[in-house]
């Protein structure tokens, strides 16, 4: 038994001390993990728009979002049809769904603090980018 105590606290230290060093780097964000997709539709968005900066926070924010257009004051978030829900395309699983609720308190957070939200689906990506172009 004294073993097993033994074994346990040095597996919950180790534990708590990668949890530690998730979260410090989440904050950092030194991780901040992105589909090629969402890596080419940013490229894309920075020749037309310049300015572009990827992975922007909001002050006082924990939420990483993924795309900030400064002289739109527009934060773009790419979401990937099957894990972030694309109802047009899935029926929405329990997963799909809490991700789909939490993807909408992030964009309210950020439309409550001033700035306008466009979500694009990756399926419908491309036709963002040509209407982008023409504006």
């Amino acid at each position: 038994m004294l073993i097993h105590k033994n074994l346990k606290h040095v597996a919950d230290e180790v534990s708590n001390s990668r949890r530690a060093k998730m979260v410090e780097a989440k904050k950092n964000c030194e991780i901040r993990r992105s589909s090629k997709a969402e890596s080419d539709f940013f490229a894309a968005i920075k020749e037309i728009k310049p300015d572009a900066v990827r992975n922007f926070m909001i002050p006082g924010s924990s939420h990483v979002y993924d795309v900030y257009i400064p002289s739109m004051n527009t934060i773009i978030e790419f979401d990937g049809d099957f894990w972030h829900g694309n109802k047009k395309i899935y029926d929405l699983s329990d997963r799909m769904k809490r991700q789909f609720r939490l993807d909408e308190m992030n964009s309210a957070r950020a439309v409550e603090v001033g700035y306008k939200v466009i979500r694009v689906w990756q399926s419908e990506s491309s036709l963002f980018i040509e209407n982008l172009r023409k504006s």
